[in-house]
Parts: C-alpha cells; sequence; structure tokens
C-alpha cells in the first residue's frame, strides 16, 4: 500500500507517506533506528546518534557537507522522530522535521512517514526522493541490499501536478501587484535556458525569444540577462509599458533547477495579472513537461 499527500503541520507544508511492510513493528524499527541499518537506506549518512529525546544526530556525507540534528519524539518501537539544521549553503530556512510511526496492521506494519519544511516548490522532489528511499528501507527489512534505480523525470512532474504545485499566485508588494508562477524542474539550469533561448544569444534591447513569453502578454524589449540564470523584459499594454516580466532559474532540490517567473503590475491592474495567470501557469508547466522529456 502507497499513499502520498501534501499537507500542512504547524503552517508549514509537510509530505506523508504511508507505506505498508510485510514485517513486524520490531523489525523495522531497527532499520529505522540502529545506524548500520539507517545508512542503507537514508539520503545523507549519519556519522553518530544519541537515540534519546533531546540526543544528537550527526549527519556527514564524506565530501565535506554535515548537517546536525536533533531526536526530537521517541517511543520505542512505534516513533521516532529527529530534526535536520541544514548548513546555510544548502539554502533551508528553517529545520526540516522527519518522523516515522509504525503500528502492527496483520502480519507486517503500517509506516507513516512525515516530512516537515518550508520549500512548498520542492514538495515533488522530495516525494519522488522519499518514495526511493521508502523502497530501500523496504529492502533492507527484508534482509536485502538496496537498488538504487534512479526515477524517470517524469515521476517529478506527476508528483508537481498530483500535489497541485503548478498553481500561481497574486500577490501585493511595495504597491504593486506581482503576479509568481514557480516550479520544479527536472533539468539544470543551462539546459533549460538552451531549450527556452533557442541558439542565438540573448541581449538586452533584444527581441524576447518565444520561449520566455506566454500567450496574451506583450513583450517588450529585453532588460537584463544573466545566462542562465536571468532573464528580464518589460510588458506592454498598447505600445506602453506596464510592469515588467522576470524569468529565473536558480539550484532547485533534486538535480534539477527551480523556475520562478513573475510578472508585475500597479496595484490598479491586479484584474490584468489575474488574467494572465492562468497562461502563465500553462506556460511554466509546458516547460516542465518539455524538461522531463513528456513533450517536444
Amino acid at each position: 500500500m502507497t499513499a502520498d499527500e501534501l499537507t500542512t503541520v504547524d503552517g508549514r507544508p509537510a509530505l506523508r507517506m504511508e507505506r505498508r511492510l510485510a514485517h513486524p513493528v520490531e523489525q523495522v524499527w531497527r532499520a529505522l533506528t540502529e545506524p548500520e541499518r539507517l545508512n542503507r537506506w537514508y539520503p545523507f549518512p549519519v556519522a553518530s546518534l544519541d537515540l534519546r529525546v533531546g540526543g544528537a544526530i550527526r549527519f556527514d556525507d564524506g565530501e565535506g557537507t554535515t548537517m546536525d540534528g536533533v531526536v526530537v519524539e521517541l517511543d520505542p518501537p512505534h516513533r521516532f522522530a529527529f530534526s535536520e539544521h541544514a548548513p546555510e549553503e544548502m539554502g533551508r530556512e528553517g529545520d526540516d522535521i522527519a518522523r516515522f510511526e509504525l503500528e502492527p496492521d496483520g502480519d507486517g506494519c503500517l509506516l507513516v512517514f512525515t516530512h516537515v519544511f518550508d520549500d512548498r516548490p520542492g514538495a515533488a522532489s522530495y516525494a519522488v526522493g522519499w518514495d526511493t528511499c521508502l523502497g530501500a528501507l523496504r529492502a533492507v527489512a527484508d534482509g536485502r541490499e538496496p537498488e538504487w534505480a534512479a526515477p524517470p523525470p517524469s515521476a517529478l512532474e506527476e508528483a508537481v501536478d498530483r500535489f497541485g504545485l503548478g498553481a500561481g499566485r497574486i500577490e501585493e508588494a511595495s504597491g504593486e501587484a506581482v503576479l509568481t508562477v514557480e516550479r520544479q524542474l527536472a533539468r539544470p539550469a543551462d539546459e533549460v535556458w538552451s531549450m527556452l533561448a533557442g541558439q542565438g544569444a540573448v541581449e538586452p534591447g533584444a527581441r524576447v525569444p518565444e520561449g520566455f513569453r506566454a500567450v496574451g502578454v506583450e513583450a517588450g524589449p529585453v532588460t537584463e540577462v544573466k545566462h542562465p540564470a536571468l532573464l528580464e523584459y518589460a510588458w506592454t499594454d498598447g505600445g506602453a509599458r506596464a510592469g515588467r516580466v522576470r524569468w529565473e532559474l536558480s539550484p532547485g532540490t533534486g538535480h534539477g533547477a527551480r523556475l520562478e517567473v513573475v510578472q508585475t503590475a500597479e496595484a490598479a491592474d491586479r484584474g490584468r495579472l489575474a488574467e494572465a495567470l492562468p497562461a502563465w501557469e500553462a506556460r511554466v508547466r509546458e516547460v516542465g513537461r518539455r524538461a522531463a522529456g513528456l513533450e517536444p
């Protein structure tokens, strides 16, 4: 049995994933809490673990990246939760929480895994990654060596759609109305840039390549370019500048880039952004599907 949902815990995004395992609670508990077993399936190697509430956890990938954690819940053999404080270069804002809950279920058990975090657009890649890890946990509980097959890029796009992560938003900031659509992509920034910009170089003052446009939004000239991370241009209404459109590609979760598209307008023109929002959602979804190889 598998069941995944994106919910909230204490106002923060949270993935909740259920898996039925064909082993008693005690056997799975050992795979969750004994470092030599935990390190065979958990995505970040555990260097040390003090298994008590308030006990420290040290994560170390052996390549220079370390994280500190703290055990925040412990009820053997049913509940184990800990925080992860990521280093600044990983780009996380707050401590993530990982919680594992086990309940007997017939001749096996039900595992409920919850990951609490702040980066909601990253939920799709978290879900794909955790599905792989929980599959490896099943193998460890079985007494087998996990097989780490890379998930197909399409899995990311399926998760984005399943969790409704393609929806944009319109807010007000500094007297402007601001439309934003974000999406985690399956390819790195340089590959996505080439896909959007085509073969020619893009320079300030040039015509905006079709890849960076949306239906119904009149594009003025390019105003700023930082290959392969940023392209900004004016959008116009009847030839007059009405605001700006900004495409940004930054490091995301997983192996691909994070795409953020922003369109701004005067606060009084919020309705124009509302009209444009479906087109931007469709455009960004098309970029995601092309990056995943689902569309030409």
